[in-house]
């Protein structure tokens, strides 16, 4: 007749059936950073039974993510039996909306907040007593628990430059992709300040403006 706990045991990896009524529960805070792997945890459970999980097949999984500008986020779902995720790297700060179905009926929305970068947090860094000529320095963004960001791609950064009139030629701004932005410009009268801004969102980064004095001579 064979061992009771080996069926028992074969019963409870069995899927659900076809016409099971099932439903998708979030199991945590799918809050993230920008430029690090965010994972929205989700389990599957019998909507008529209390607490009983579904063993569901990723295949059987279709889902959609929406960034903060409107624009489809790639992502995958990784998982077995009854406990999944979706997994996505996130390059703009903002809400994202995810979208899952299973089975093409049953349905389940996340928003997933992502964190980026802080006014108060990143700053300018360079030389603040150089001579003429070509000049350059970096924004090094951070996000609001103090680390530094690994990615660039930020449209709320805006940069200008204060300095008298003819002072300075070809204002050019990089974003390196890493979580800096390179800033040259060519520095022409000496014994002069020139005054660097950058601002996130419309708030100055921690030490702007920031000030460089050119060499007299």
């Amino acid at each position: 007749y064979g061992d009771p706990s080996t069926t028992i045991l074969k019963m409870s990896f069995d899927f659900a059936p076809e016409d099971a009524k099932l439903e998708i529960v979030p199991s945590d805070n799918p809050n993230g950073k920008i430029g690090h792997n965010t994972f929205v945890a989700f389990k599957t459970q019998y909507s008529d039974k209390i607490n009983v999980p579904a063993r569901i097949s990723p295949a059987e999984f279709e889902f959609k993510i929406t960034g903060p500008s409107g624009s489809a986020v790639p992502g995958k779902i990784t998982g077995a039996g009854a406990s999944f995720k979706i997994e996505f790297k996130p390059l703009e700060k903002g809400s994202y909306q995810i979208d899952l179905t299973l089975r093409g009926k049953f349905t389940q929305s996340f928003t997933s907040r992502i964190f980026g970068a802080s006014s108060t947090k990143s700053y300018l860094e360079g030389s603040q007593r150089v001579p003429c000529g070509a000049y350059h320095y970096l924004l090094v963004t951070v996000d609001e628990d103090g680390f530094r960001l690994p990615c660039g791609g930020d449209s709320k950064f805006q940069f200008q430059l204060e300095a008298p009139p003819d002072s300075f030629s070809d204002f050019k701004i990089k974003d390196k992709k890493d979580g800096t932005y390179l800033i040259e410009v060519q520095l022409l009268l000496p014994a002069t300040t020139y005054c660097f801004v950058a601002h996130y969102d419309g708030q100055h980064v921690s030490n702007s403006p920031f000030k460089v004095e050119t060499m007299s001579g």
